[in-house]
């Protein structure tokens, strides 16, 4: 289960890829060109599933971004990070990770 500041963390990553333009497969983050880019830099503008937990982590001033996302990524699903980036990059992955960030939102 997710802790109330986790819950924050998935709420606001959600929010961030919610519009299918801001979301993408097979790379954390990229530039509004298409080019991939690391989550950190300002220039970010699409992230995938675990991109958006990590960000999100980032710009609420954790200390260890890519820490809190494993984290979370794991108490989303059994399998962690990985699974969640299979699960962003398979077919109709947006939908899929939107239904999973509401499900544990939920809980």
């Amino acid at each position: 289960m997710l802790t109330a500041a986790e819950k924050v963390i998935v709420q606001r990553a959600r929010e961030l890829i919610a519009p299918p333009d801001r979301w993408t497969q097979g790379k954390a983050a990229e530039n509004r060109d298409g080019c991939q880019v690391t989550v950190y830099v300002p220039a970010a503008y699409r992230f995938c599933a675990y991109g958006a937990l990590w960000r999100t982590a980032l710009e609420l001033g954790s200390q260890s971004p890519a820490d809190v996302a494993d984290c979370i990524a794991s108490k989303l699903i059994t399998g962690g990070a990985g699974r969640l980036s299979t699960i962003n990059d398979s077919r109709d992955g947006h939908r899929k990770v939107l239904a999973l960030f509401n499900k544990a939102l939920k809980k």
